[in-house]
């Protein structure tokens, strides 16, 4: 099931459980509002994930407006769509590279997919749960993920970035110890040299069984 949420006008489609966890992905929703059929808990649930998202929105903003020399409103409410009307009022969307490492973000705001023109993202050193989505839509040649742990596991899930060839990942403090199915050496960049991984030549070989 999948649901829609709104921040800063911008929808963010997400995955919903029976429990009310959320998992952002960029499918658009079903026509039934998944959301009905969730018990009173899971609805709470739901709600409070939801809250705490946008509160993690509204700080990556504000560190990405800092960067780029923007300040934010007072009012927490009107922050992503102040940020929204900002990006594309002084023609931010041509921006091509942009530098987030070590700011202690933990997830980017759906507003990243306007900086249409973004080639090289730096997103190192943060706390990072998942990539968002949205990173799908922009004309990515280098990504830097460096130091988010999370990564490690979750790598080979990321089934848009597989599909951005052109896009090299640096991958570097994450304990990356073998290529992630899906991806091609030289995409790949990380401490040790991932050609020599017998585990990733192991699973290549069962594949073909």
């Amino acid at each position: 099931m999948t649901l829609t949420f709104t921040f800063g006008k911008i929808e963010c489609y997400f995955k919903i459980d029976s429990s009310g966890g959320l998992t952002q992905c960029n499918k658009a929703p079903q026509s039934e509002n998944p959301y009905e059929s969730l018990s009173e808990p899971a609805k709470k649930c739901c709600l409070q994930n939801w809250e705490q998202m946008q509160k993690e929105y509204n700080h990556a903003i504000k560190i990405i407006g800092n960067v780029l020399n923007w300040n934010p409103p007072q009012n927490e409410v009107e922050i992503g769509s102040a940020f929204t009307f900002w990006i594309e009022s002084e023609m931010k969307e041509k921006l091509v590279q942009l530098n987030l490492s070590n700011r202690k973000i933990k997830r980017l705001p759906p507003q990243i997919k306007l900086f249409k023109s973004l080639e090289v993202l730096d997103i190192s050193d943060n706390l990072l749960l998942s990539l968002t989505p949205e990173l799908e839509h922009l004309p990515l040649k280098e990504i830097d993920i460096s130091g988010n742990v999370w990564m490690q596991s979750r790598l080979a899930d990321c089934d848009w970035l597989k599909e951005k060839k052109e896009c090299t990942v640096i991958a570097k403090r994450i304990n990356l110890e073998h290529l992630p199915k899906g991806f091609s050496l030289d995409r790949i960049k990380c401490e040790i040299d991932l050609s020599l991984d017998v585990h990733h030549r192991s699973i290549c070989e069962r594949d073909l069984i």
